[in-house]
């Protein structure tokens, strides 16, 4: 980069996000880390991020699709009252009936600032099941990223991590509806002990979850902490129409690249 530049640059270190603990669709790839680059008038001038293949499965769901966005905040409550929310993640998520899932999304947690800000870069993820492979769609060059998605035992496939209804401590909430659909609630409380995240104190966490057994999908979580913070993910805008099946297909004309371990995806104006 021209060295007469950084002066008018932002530079923005940004960590990856690890959505397990996100998201209830899919275990999605390890983001490593990454940079962002932005101009004082808020366009990006470049970004980079790691990618790297799963690890764990992810529940493969037959006979139910749908097409939602995905949202996460973390809104931080101090002393004086005021309160600050953080995006965490937003994500257009789409799964056939046949239990591919495609997740339009963002590599990168902060999002730009100033008066022209533009958007983060987006990576389309593929989950294929039936063919047995997980791509990423890099848009500018129109290259796929290809990863073989390993085999697990059955034990850890036919399981559902998402029904929390069946964990130790956990407190029935009954039902109600949320974006149309009947979900059951679960309440748990987790205590951290000192010492566990560099607290001095116990920390104790309210988990409240919402789950639709039509979908297999937890819609709605929420994390209230005694360090006065308040976790936030959900589904909304959910529709039950069969998505476009062109959406879990590699585009015609990109160049299909094998993975076998870590790799950097690189961003420009061209690939927002």
């Amino acid at each position: 980069m021209n060295k007469s530049i950084p002066a008018a640059l932002i530079f923005v270190v940004v960590l990856a996000l690890t959505l397990c603990a996100q998201t209830d669709l899919r275990r999605t790839l390890q983001r490593a880390g990454g940079s962002v680059f932005y101009g004082l008038d808020g366009e990006l001038i470049s970004a980079k991020a790691t990618f790297s293949p799963p690890t764990s499965p992810i529940p493969v769901v037959a006979g139910a699709p749908f097409t939602a966005v995905e949202i996460g905040e973390r809104v931080q409550i101090h002393a004086d009252g005021n309160s600050i929310t953080r995006p965490i993640s937003n994500s257009r998520i789409y799964r056939d009936s046949e239990g591919r899932v495609r997740t339009d999304q963002s590599p990168f947690l902060v999002q730009p600032t100033g008066k022209n800000a533009s958007g983060l870069p987006i990576v389309p993820e593929i989950y294929d099941p039936v063919v047995g492979y997980q791509y990423l769609l890099d848009t500018a060059n129109q290259v796929a990223h290809r990863f073989s998605i390993p085999e697990f035992p059955d034990s850890i496939l036919n399981r559902n991590p998402y029904l929390e209804a069946d964990l130790p401590g956990a407190e029935p909430l009954g039902t109600r509806e949320i974006e149309g659909l009947l979900v059951e609630g679960t309440r748990r409380t987790m205590t951290i002990p000192p010492g566990l995240m560099g607290n001095e104190k116990s920390i104790i966490n309210t988990t409240e979850t919402w789950y639709s057994a039509d979908l297999q999908l937890k819609v709605l979580s929420r994390t209230n902490s005694s360090d006065s913070s308040e976790n936030i993910s959900g589904f909304v805008n959910i529709d039950l129409v069969e998505p476009d099946p062109e959406l879990f297909k590699v585009p015609k004309g990109y160049t299909i690249v094998d993975e076998t371990g870590p790799f950097i995806m690189t961003f420009g104006p061209s690939g927002r």
